[in-house]
């Protein structure tokens, strides 16, 4: 093959990649791409509130839609200490009980300076003082999702509670919420902590 010919080809290979790829982020950059990628990769259901599950531990009580899993452990796969409520698609709410006094304030820090870097850039910030029948410090952030781009809520809360402190946090994508937020609900509402 001549030296010329592979030239042709590799320009032409490259011409052939550089339109494909041009497409693929003008379609990732618009709103209308953005929806139709994320649909072709969604599996979200509505919460299955009619049908709950119900959890009933030593420290705590909730229920949850009967279509979410749980995702358990960590801290030595104890789950009276914390789990994760997964819909089927990509929404969770995530629970962590301590069994020693904790700031709300500080444990709210920790969460930020985790969840905000990795998951969403520059969010839109509000904060809030309840999380279903507890007291506390919390905050909803509002904003785009740092891979994909795409909108999303966080809503982060931490309570030192009458018997054990907690942390929730919960994310949700914007697409998702009419199926996702009555999920949401059911655990907000049910969630109980047991001295």
């Amino acid at each position: 093959m001549s030296r010329k010919r592979l030239v042709l080809i590799i320009l032409g290979v490259g011409v052939v990649l550089g339109f494909c790829l041009g497409i693929g982020m003008g379609v990732l950059t618009s709103g209308a791409g953005r929806r139709a990628f994320r649909g072709a990769f969604s599996s979200e259901e509505p919460a299955d509130v009619a049908h709950p599950c119900s959890i009933d531990r030593d420290g705590f009580a909730l229920e949850y839609p009967g279509n979410w899993r749980i995702e358990g452990g960590g801290r030595g796969d104890d789950p009276d200490s914390l789990l994760s409520l997964d819909s089927p698609g990509n929404s969770f709410v995530t629970l962590a009980i301590y069994d020693m006094p904790t700031d709300p304030a500080d444990n709210l820090a920790i969460q930020l300076e985790h969840f905000v870097p990795s998951q969403m850039a520059r969010p839109a910030r509000e904060d809030l003082d309840r999380w279903g029948a507890y007291e506390g410090r919390g905050v909803v952030l509002k904003g785009r999702t740092v891979i994909g781009a795409m909108p999303a809520r966080l809503r982060i809360f931490s309570s030192s509670g009458p018997t054990r402190p907690f942390v929730v946090v919960e994310m949700v994508f914007d697409e998702d919420r009419a199926d996702v937020e009555p999920g949401l609900g059911l655990v907000e509402e049910t969630f109980r902590l047991k001295p």
